[in-house]
């Protein structure tokens, strides 16, 4: 099972995206939840002085879908980045305790309210804390790191936390059901394309609440005009831009997003009509609700239904962007 929180990687070149699991989560290469033992380096002795230091832990490792992130490795990092959009950066990170069981911190991070695209967020001040200490591929670690907006009504919630040894997002919705039409905000996403002869958009599933929920598999597509008029592309799960994952269930936690890529290729021929809007009606048993999505970027082209740039690939809903990419 997939899992997402807020926080995603803007590059398409990620093995990316949200784990998400129903229920207690473990991971191999962890001793999660375990404490470590912590031997003394070697006393340095003078005939003066005898100078002893503790080791200390580390904030995880750059492993999974944080492999591109800063911080990891650090004891006392003064700035945190699991690698993804803004919401996932935490700076000016002043630790007041390290080397507990929970290490507590004060820094800054990007607040984006529910019903807000992350381009509409703000910076305001956030407490960090990290914990599970223990053992990561024989480093001494907090295996786990979780941030919040307290003035926002957010408080800590060791059931829902980044697993900065694994790479992965951890939370426990043990009651979730299948996501309804009227809780998910649809929206444009981040751009990933960047392929030769790409267009390509992102469509962004966001749970406003009031509780956790899923969506699996393929949603259903129409591409239609200004004028309302729907256009005829032939439509595939796979093709140069997009590889045919097989759908996963995608655990969403309360304000977690998930992703669906759309890619095809140009109109070398010229084009007839572009879309203004991709209809979308979510996958699953929840009420059949369409949610137009405004786009500029896909064109039907001159060369008939046998033109490569009249067909679009797009992908199952993803826990991050990038995770059908080539």
């Amino acid at each position: 099972m997939a899992l997402v929180r807020p926080r995603l990687a803007p590059t398409r070149r990620w093995a990316l995206l949200f784990l998400t699991v129903t229920g207690a989560l473990a991971f191999a290469g962890c001793s999660t939840g375990q404490t470590t033992a912590i031997s003394t380096p070697t006393t340095l002795s003078t005939a003066t002085t005898t100078t002893t230091d503790a080791v200390q832990p580390s904030l995880g490792v750059l492993a999974g879908i944080f492999s591109q992130g800063k911080g990891f490795g650090e004891v006392r990092p003064s700035e945190f980045y699991n690698g993804g959009d803004p919401t996932g950066r935490l700076t000016h990170v002043v630790w007041k305790s390290w080397g507990g069981p929970r290490a507590l911190g004060t820094g800054v991070s990007e607040y984006v309210a529910p019903d807000q695209d992350v381009a509409e967020g703000t910076e305001q001040p956030a407490r960090i804390i990290a914990f599970k200490l223990g053992s990561c591929f024989g480093d001494y670690v907090y295996q786990a790191v979780e941030w919040f907006f307290p003035q926002h009504g957010g408080s800590f919630n060791p059931a829902q936390y980044e697993n900065v040894c694994t790479g992965a997002f951890v939370t426990v919705a043990p009651a979730a059901r299948a996501c309804s039409s009227r809780q998910i905000k649809a929206a444009n996403g981040p751009f990933v394309g960047g392929a030769s002869g790409e267009m390509s958009m992102t469509i962004t599933l966001v749970n406003s609440g009031p509780g956790p929920c899923w969506l699996y598999g393929y949603p259903r597509l129409r591409l239609v005009t200004a004028t309302g008029t729907t256009l005829g592309f032939s439509q595939t799960h796979s093709n140069q831009y997009i590889m045919e994952v097989p759908p996963r269930r995608v655990l969403l936690g309360v304000g977690a997003m998930a992703y669906v890529e759309i890619a095809k290729y140009r109109c070398d021929l010229g084009v007839i009509r572009t879309a203004s809007q991709v209809q979308l009606t979510l996958p699953g048993p929840s009420e059949a609700t369409t949610v137009p999505i405004p786009t500029r970027v896909l064109s039907y082209c001159k060369g008939g239904p046998r033109d490569p740039g009249n067909a679009i690939a797009f992908t199952a809903v993803e826990s991050s962007l990038g995770q059908a990419q080539p």
